[in-house]
């Protein structure tokens, strides 16, 4: 009796779960799944963002950064992006000996890369409980060039990983974690062997999109 009894409880869970009169489908309870909200596919994508580097001993940045890409999908797609890095001296400047004894470091000033993009992440978060505000996450790697005070190339690697938060149809807000390594001699003057770098920087920017309006209504 008491087995009957269970299975008799949970058949009507189910049932009455079903039993809403509210009119609601099962697709309008769950709109982060079936209802996107931010659509990038086949869309121009341009951006301008702030950044600093990380860990640069020498040097503290302010960068400025900016691209345009294309989304072939939602998932994919493909940038072009450069970005000046303005630096003002982070070490002590001690004077040992006279100014000229005073050591110069290298540092790079430019660089452009093209990177593919991968977005496999997308959802909702809540906003004081209310308004939902759409979501994607994706992973970059690239390369290009870097330039150097003096104007010297080199070869540039990067990977990162970051967030676009929808603002609109036509904009997002975006944060982005980018790794960077290149060859770059730092003390000037130096005929030592050149010294692979690897530096970290954080971005935070907006970004806008052609058409304005996504290809699919929502």
């Amino acid at each position: 009796m008491k087995r009957l009894f269970l299975i008799a409880v949970l058949v009507m869970i189910p049932l009455g779960a079903g039993a809403d009169d509210s009119g609601e489908s099962l697709a309008d309870r769950i709109p982060t799944v079936t209802h996107r909200k931010m659509s990038k596919r086949k869309r121009v994508e341009g951006a301008v963002g702030l950044g600093t580097m990380l860990n640069d001993p020498f040097y503290s940045y302010g960068m400025l950064e900016g691209g345009v890409g294309y989304h072939f999908t939602e998932s994919f797609g493909l940038r072009f992006w450069g970005t000046y890095l303005g630096a003002k001296p982070a070490y002590p400047r001690v004077v040992v000996g006279g100014l000229s004894k005073l050591p110069v470091f290298n540092r790079p000033l430019l660089d452009a890369v093209v990177e593919l993009e991968w977005a496999p992440f997308y959802g909702r978060v809540s906003l004081l409980g209310g308004a939902f505000m759409s979501f994607d996450g994706y992973l970059l790697a690239g390369g290009g060039l870097t330039a150097d005070v003096d104007g010297e190339l080199t070869g540039l690697a990067t990977v990162g990983l970051g967030q676009r938060y929808r603002l609109g149809d036509a904009a997002t807000c975006f944060w982005e974690i980018r790794g960077r390594t290149f060859e770059m001699n730092r003390l000037t003057g130096s005929t030592e062997t050149t010294p692979r770098q690897y530096w970290g920087s954080v971005t935070l920017g907006v970004m806008f999109y052609l058409p304005k309006t996504p290809l699919y209504e929502n």
